[in-house]
């Protein structure tokens, strides 16, 4: 379940679907320039965002297994501390809410090296206002081998801060150990790197495609385009059913696509399946406020 819900925090073959507004990437050369991501204490971002499924197979499936969720979340820059005594880092405060009804708050440690933009801890915790929806239809998916509930469970509940990887609710802060490599400096296109590795779990690649302008709800910006890759279960492949990336400016993350291939719709009575459908999450930029 980890490795599932870490993949949430979430396109190829719909990726102008998913992302209109998208300018074609730049072959090579430097993307934004001397970038680091942004560290200053009270900047805030806001943004809307949707789970949903489509592409049923059979099609008679999405008349009682379509499912859309919408969330709008802050990301804030809330002070710089020190983690073990020695790590100087800066709290990011998240706070999602699903559908007006669920709230997700959740908080990630960061800091800029010479050589990149590095996740070092996170925690999060939940405030279910109403009771949950479980199983919506009486109804399972099933994806490389976990079974889950619902739509939350394969994707994660919020994923807006630059590492991607959103803490299960009621989670302890967790130390990252090595440190998440969220961005590699100097952000190049074509520059590819490890981000996180856990053993027999799950390992995250990430890559710098290129300069694309995107356009959201907060305006319009000049973005790295940064592919995201996983291997689930590291055994040394990079999975194809799973795609993801995020689109960079000087001010922050600006867009967030994710698509899961295949979700398995299971019978959880009889364990049999029913069909397949593809999940998806896409997460844009409404607002931002630099630092008081």
């Amino acid at each position: 379940m980890r490795g599932i819900i870490a993949v949430g925090l979430c396109l190829i073959s719909v990726l102008l679907y998913l992302t209109p507004g998208c300018s074609d990437d730049k072959p090579s050369g430097p993307i934004l320039g001397d970038f680091a991501y942004p560290l200053q204490v009270g900047q805030i971002w806001k943004y809307s965002g949707r789970h949903y499924n489509f592409n049923f197979r059979p099609e008679s499936l999405a008349a009682s297994h379509s499912e859309s969720v919408d969330y709008v979340s802050i990301v804030q820059v809330m002070q710089k501390t020190r983690l073990l005594d020695t790590l100087d880092v800066y709290s990011f405060k998240e706070t999602a809410i699903e559908s007006g009804i669920h709230t997700y708050l959740s908080w990630n440690y960061f800091n800029n090296r010479p050589d990149g933009f590095y996740s070092y801890a996170y925690g999060g915790a939940s405030d279910m206002m109403q009771p949950r929806k479980i199983a919506p239809g009486q109804y399972q998916l099933t994806f490389h081998g976990k079974t889950l509930d619902d739509i939350e469970r394969l994707i994660g509940t919020s994923s807006l801060t630059p590492s991607g990887l959103a803490p299960q609710a009621d989670s302890i802060t967790t130390i990252e150990d090595p440190p998440f490599c969220c961005l590699k400096y100097p952000l190049a296109a074509g520059s590819e790197w490890l981000a996180k590795v856990i053993p027999e779990e799950m390992s995250i690649k990430k890559k710098a495609i290129g300069q694309v302008r995107v356009q959201v709800p907060a305006g319009i910006f000049t973005c790295a385009r940064i592919q995201w890759m996983w291997d689930v279960g590291s055994d040394g492949s990079w999975n194809s059913d799973i795609e993801g990336y995020d689109y960079i400016s000087q001010i922050g993350l600006v867009k967030r696509t994710r698509v899961f291939r295949g979700v398995t719709v299971t019978n959880p009575e009889s364990s049999a399946a029913i069909g397949t459908c593809d999940y998806a999450e896409v997460w844009e930029l409404t607002q931002t406020q630099g630092a008081k």
